[in-house]
């Protein structure tokens, strides 16, 4: 068949990619950008019409087919994708590059902006060109041509060095386990955590359990095993992955990429005449300078010190006084602080999974979501997806789609950690009047079904799982027609966390 990131589908075929399909969509979406993006650069009385509108579709050409690559890559990750990602990237920052430095464009964005009836455009239009000429200005567009490429080759450079220190956390990660035969060694755990971890070493055709670094098989350990011992290694392997300490000691040590990545982003920030890449960074921010931001982190240290100061003192009066623990180490206070919160006010997260299945969880979060605003939410498992674990869902309101997202909640081999929303599709109508609907991707990293019995999140893992749903509605269910700035684009950073904290709340 044709190749699938070509296609422009709303829903990708994720049953049809391949990794050899990825590098040459890309090449041919930006030859094709570049050419078109020649000609509409060359423009004498530029409009919204034929200068804006034509650029987002180009744009939004790329990030369909970019968007699954690097969604596949965070989620099903392997050494062949991982080298087809590098290429693409490297690419799609030259381009980027190239874009932002185009003195033509830049100039045409000028006349579009200075029209007189640039007024009569919508607030999304007009913004959408203001935040284009921004982009230019950061992009390097002002700079001698000397400069320029110092810029390029920052650029090309950074891309590169981010993404090996996001392989690195993931190898290092993934690599390390912990083997056990005797389930003596993890007295304490609880018996969801003790499923998961014989899972896990059924998973790698090994007898016992396998305690891995994935954060459902981390977090049982420290907040509840018995064994200091245990509790120590395990900690050591987590906060030492991907640097020069701990087990892998230099295997995967991010340490000397971290320094160049600083180095580069003060490089490219006083090329671009600030004082500092904090100030770059604020450029596109709701903060309006470095000492707003210090100020707003100092008030708040003043405020929460004190009293994490009193909360460590009580804990450890309560090991030494409860447990006869005079050294109180950083893989005790999990366990310690799990210990003092059930004598306090005996309750445990543990107790509190059953009530939480995440068969009834996600259903529950739906219906708080229909009710709020108004919509309907609809599992299509007809939907191709990456994997067994994903499904996609629909929303609609009266019957009318809005919206569609991917849900991918279980940690496994070749996935990141964490939790995160991304956007697949960007809600925008085109010059034809055609409008695409916006599509997220909800991802998160929660312990597995095993044997069976379903997954059982802990009230944390409930919070999570509507924080993310939050970004994913801000994105789903804008009403803007503007692709620059509709959902979370064009939003500044310090911004974009208020409906995740709302529906959290």
């Amino acid at each position: 068949m044709n190749n699938p990131l070509l296609t422009q589908d709303l829903l990708p075929k994720f049953d049809h990619v391949r990794i050899e399909h990825m590098e040459t969509a890309i090449d041919q979406i930006l030859s094709e950008n570049r050419m078109k993006i020649a000609t509409l650069a060359q423009q004498d009385d530029p409009t919204w019409e034929t200068l804006a509108q034509p650029m987002q579709a180009l744009d939004d050409h790329l990030s369909n087919a970019w968007s699954v690559i690097s969604h596949l890559n965070g989620v099903k990750n392997s050494d062949d994708l991982r080298k087809v990602y590098k290429n693409c990237l490297e690419k799609i920052t030259e381009y980027s590059t190239e874009v932002s430095q185009n003195a033509a464009l830049c100039e045409a964005y000028k006349k579009l902006a200075a029209r007189d009836d640039f007024k009569d455009l919508s607030e999304a239009q007009r913004k959408s060109v203001e935040n284009t000429l921004r982009d230019f200005h950061l992009g390097g567009v002002d700079l001698p041509e000397e400069q320029k490429q110092q810029y390029a080759a920052l650029s090309r450079e950074l891309a590169e060095l981010s993404n090996r220190f996001s392989d690195n956390v993931l190898d290092a990660t993934q690599n390390w386990h912990k083997h056990i035969t005797d389930a003596s060694e993890l007295a304490g755990v609880p018996e969801s955590a003790i499923d998961g971890a014989k899972q896990a070493a059924r998973q790698k055709e090994l007898d016992g359990y396998v305690i891995t670094l994935d954060f459902p098989s981390f977090f049982p350990v420290m907040t509840y095993c018995d064994n200091r011992d245990l509790r120590r290694e395990v900690y050591e392997a987590f906060v030492t992955r991907a640097s020069d300490q701990g087990p892998d000691a230099g295997t995967w040590d991010n340490t000397p990429l971290m320094a160049e990545i600083l180095k580069r982003r003060h490089s490219l920030s006083k090329l671009l005449g600030f004082n500092n890449y904090a100030e770059r960074s604020l450029a596109t921010k709701m903060a309006r300078n470095t000492d707003e931001v210090l100020d707003f982190l100092n008030q708040l240290a003043d405020k929460s010190k004190p009293v994490a100061e009193q909360e460590y003192a009580e804990l450890k009066a309560f090991a030494r006084d409860e447990y006869g623990v005079d050294d109180l180490q950083a893989w005790d206070v999990g366990y310690y602080s799990e210990k003092l919160r059930q004598q306090r006010y005996d309750i445990s997260p543990e107790t509190l999974r059953p009530w939480f299945p995440v068969d009834k969880v996600v259903p529950g979060l739906f219906r708080v979501a229909e009710k709020l605003f108004d919509v309907q939410i609809e599992a299509k498992p007809e939907v191709e997806t990456w994997h067994e674990d994903a499904t996609a869902y629909c929303i609609s309101r009266n019957g009318e789609p809005l919206a569609w997202f991917y849900f991918d909640l279980f940690a496994r081999q070749g996935k990141r950690g964490g939790a995160w929303m991304a956007d697949c599709r960007v809600r925008w109508r085109n010059l034809r009047g055609q409008l695409q609907l916006p599509v997220a991707f909800l991802t998160c990293n929660f312990t597995p079904p095993v044997d069976g019995k379903p997954s059982l999140l802990t009230h944390d893992e409930v919070t999570t799982l509507f924080h993310e749903f939050g970004h994913g509605l801000h994105h789903m269910l804008t009403q803007v027609d503007v692709l620059d700035v509709s959902g979370i684009n064009g939003v500044a950073w310090d911004a974009v966390e208020l409906p995740s904290q709302f529906l959290e709340n």
